[in-house]
């Protein structure tokens, strides 16, 4: 069977965690932000999958604002292999569609669904990881794996995967699936050490999910289903169009993961981060002498442990503050306490309400 790379850019709504490259803009352009190295998410995101596959077996479903981006920044990607979405609808749609297109080319292929704002360090101990999944595919092709990341440090801004009974060397059946905890909780699922990280990060049989949405979310096979007389054809996008608006908005964990009892975990040894909050940011950059991560232009005097991000041709200047995340874009500035990130969405909120989109 094929293994093909499905990257998900699918976030259309500005972020509650990470609010994109930079204060309100769309967090669909954290994915070509130079966050680590001078490699785009999206371009690290290709080269590991390349690792593993053929530049011919790798997918990219996006919007259709952010395709032209995707084409420039991947132009080895074949175009037929980026599906662009004319609104969002959340991962379960976006997973069918792309099953629809990938066993219209292979009935048996796997696909494995990563999204294109992580950072994997060890690629080596990544192909491990994949390595192990299609064993477990193979042994029973019913199964969706998933991979969790072992946690270091109790993070309120993950969801959490209870580990169940043993069924390989580093698989387990999944017990539950757990939603973003309060600190209190999340400290409890440290100390158990039966819980991890639910990396966003699946691998599975195109047939096997879609059978599984159509035995759960049938309108949603149901639709998505109408477009297979128009693939390949001039008739595809004005279909797509007419019917994806339709399609129910459900995430794939709500609409089969936490549904099915075919759900195992892998423990992924290698060295993870979910370019989806301002503490990876700081992560995975370098601090100065007083603990302050800056993406952009900087002064400072008597200022500790903030995170800056600015555009090139914009100074930051700080005097006497600690512990804030300052961003700058052209159009909005963001200032926020660093422990209250997570709260952030509610700042968003707010500026929905006020009729403030155009700034998101």
């Amino acid at each position: 069977s094929r293994l093909c790379f499905v990257s998900l850019l699918l976030h259309w709504l500005p972020s509650e965690r990470l609010q994109a490259t930079s204060g309100f803009t769309c967090f669909a352009d954290e994915h070509f932000m130079d966050t680590v190295g001078s490699t785009s998410m999206i371009g690290h995101t290709w080269n590991r999958c390349r690792t593993v596959s053929t530049q011919n077996d790798i997918w990219v479903v996006t919007s259709q604002t952010l395709s032209s981006n995707i084409q420039s920044e991947l132009p080895e990607l074949q175009p037929a292999h980026c599906l662009s979405e004319p609104c969002a609808r959340n991962t379960a749609p976006a997973i069918a569609l792309s099953a629809l297109h990938l066993l219209e080319e292979d009935p048996e292929a796997i696909m494995l669904m990563t999204p294109a704002d992580h950072v994997v360090k060890t690629e080596e101990q990544f192909k491990a990881s994949i390595d192990s999944a299609l064993a477990l595919i193979e042994e029973d092709d019913s199964r969706f794996v998933l991979f969790g990341i072992e946690p270091d440090y109790p993070s309120t801004g993950y969801g959490y995967i209870e580990v169940g009974e043993s069924i390989s060397t580093d698989g387990s059946k999944v017990q539950s699936f757990k939603e973003k905890p309060s600190l209190s909780v999340a400290q409890q699922y440290l100390a158990t050490k039966r819980f991890l990280w639910n990396s966003g990060v699946f691998i599975w049989k195109a047939k096997t999910i879609w059978q599984a949405l159509q035995e759960y979310e049938p309108t949603i096979i149901e639709m998505i289903s109408s477009l297979k007389p128009h693939l390949g054809k001039p008739t595809y996008q004005q279909a797509l169009a007419e019917i994806f608006p339709q399609v129910k908005s459900i995430s794939i964990d709500y609409a089969v993961l936490e549904r099915s009892p075919n759900c195992c975990v892998i423990k992924a040894p290698y060295t993870w981060d979910d370019v989806g909050s301002w503490e990876a940011v700081a992560r995975l950059n370098p601090a100065d002498a007083s603990g302050n991560v800056a993406l952009g232009p900087f002064v400072e005097m008597e200022t500790s442990n903030c995170i800056i991000q600015t555009t090139s041709e914009h100074l930051v200047a700080t005097y006497g503050i600690d512990n804030l995340i300052i961003v700058h874009t052209p159009d909005a500035t963001l200032v926020a306490d660093r422990t209250k990130t997570e709260s952030i969405k509610q700042l968003v909120e707010k500026l929905k309400e006020l009729e403030l989109v155009a700034y998101l």
